[in-house]
């Protein structure tokens, strides 16, 4: 009896205890996770949370944030800083490319012989520009490893490249796109003639100079060697002056882009409504003519900005040479377009550029989407063989 009174003291001591635990930690595991929305990110910034910890919380929790320009916009209002914005444009962006959860095995049918499927036909791509050997995304890669390399914040960031595609008939071609890299020049920034008939002078002049171009950060400036230079220019004259006024260049590596088309009237479809920090309409695609340098660069286009850096109004007083083309809308941040009339022989680019740049600057973040898309570049070339596709 006494034995017995013992075991059941030490089941009401030790057992029950272990028990309570497990349940609880159970029960615990069971509740859902908290995942973070525009309204938490908001009441961080207010509770005086910092840039650091924010971050920090929104790379390990899940996420169902707002990044709508809407939802940016009142962010932005609110005091939330661009990196805690960059940060949340990531986590989405992560979301959109997570591969598909794998659906649970199902039973497996019995085995019957099926006749072979035809193989489909593989989709005709265009190959890259120079430096894109290993496909957009490799130099894209390496371009950030080259900004991280300089030492100067940010990266161009990859997701945000608007798939382009060449139309003929009813077939597609995809186009893939190069990314431009930038050089600060000797002119002095002033007299920029913008995207009229000048421009053309204007760039031709710019090939004639010896320029030293690097690849841009996400920040928007120059990275690599060139970077430190600049810096190092701006901190001696700061003192006195001020950081200089220049005229930044940026060009496309080689004298011909690889892709040659066979016809001096193509006809292009861009797809940008889902661009994450980009309102579609604000922005609509254009063709631009690029000017070939003296050393074998093909000159995108030029504007005026303070040495090191660009801000958004260097992004709206551009200098290129467009194209005028004919434009049909298929939907909100979707577009047909082709040259208004069969283009010379020589080396072009699609782009995409803000439709009325003043009003787009005044609700825009300055941040990585908008710079990688306005350095992105899907280049060709017409050559003097090319017939116009109404022959």
């Amino acid at each position: 009896m006494h034995a017995s009174a013992q075991s059941s003291n030490l089941l009401r001591r030790v057992v029950l205890p272990v028990i309570t635990i497990v349940l609880g930690l159970a029960a615990f595991g069971q509740q859902p996770k908290q995942v973070l929305t525009n309204e938490t990110i908001t009441k961080m910034v207010k509770g005086g949370f910092t840039d650091e910890v924010i971050v920090a919380l929104i790379e390990s929790s899940d996420t169902d944030f707002d990044v709508s320009l809407g939802g940016l916009t009142t962010l932005k209002e609110a005091g939330v800083s661009g990196r805690v914005m960059e940060a949340m444009l990531k986590a989405e962006t992560r979301k959109r490319q997570a591969p598909p959860a794998a659906p649970e095995p199902a039973a497996q049918p019995v085995a019957r012989p099926v006749a072979s499927a035809q193989p489909t036909a593989p989709q005709q791509v265009m190959t890259p520009g120079p430096g894109l050997a290993g496909g957009a995304n490799s130099y894209l890669q390496q371009m950030m490893s080259m900004a991280m390399g300089g030492g100067m914040g940010g990266t161009l960031d990859m997701s945000q490249l608007p798939p382009v595609n060449l139309i003929s008939g009813d077939a597609r071609q995809a186009v893939r796109p190069s990314v431009a890299q930038i050089a600060n020049t000797q002119t002095k920034g002033d007299g920029m003639p913008g995207p009229g008939s000048a421009a053309l002078g204007m760039l031709k002049d710019l090939g004639m100079q010896s320029l030293s171009f690097a690849a841009i950060s996400g920040g928007g400036m120059m990275a690599g060697p060139a970077a430190g230079m600049a810096m190092g220019m701006m901190g001696g004259m700061g003192r006195h002056h001020g950081p200089p006024k220049v005229t930044s260049v940026w060009a496309l590596p080689g004298a011909h882009a690889a892709c040659a088309l066979p016809n001096n009237s193509p006809r292009f479809e861009m797809q940008y409504a889902d661009l994450l920090g980009i309102d579609p309409d604000a922005y609509e695609p254009m063709i631009v003519r690029l000017v070939n340098s003296k050393d074998n660069w093909r000159l995108v286009g030029a504007t005026k900005t303070v040495m090191g850096q660009m801000d958004n109004e260097a992004y709206e007083k551009v200098t290129e040479v467009r194209v005028p083309v004919k434009i049909e809308k298929q939907g909100r941040g979707q577009a047909q377009f082709e040259p208004a009339q069969p283009l010379e022989p020589g080396e072009y680019g699609v782009v995409l550029r803000a439709i009325h740049p003043g009003k787009r600057s005044k609700g825009s973040l300055g941040g990585p989407a908008e710079k990688t898309v306005f350095f992105s570049v899907w280049d060709f070339s017409i050559g003097s063989d090319a017939l116009s596709k109404n022959q």
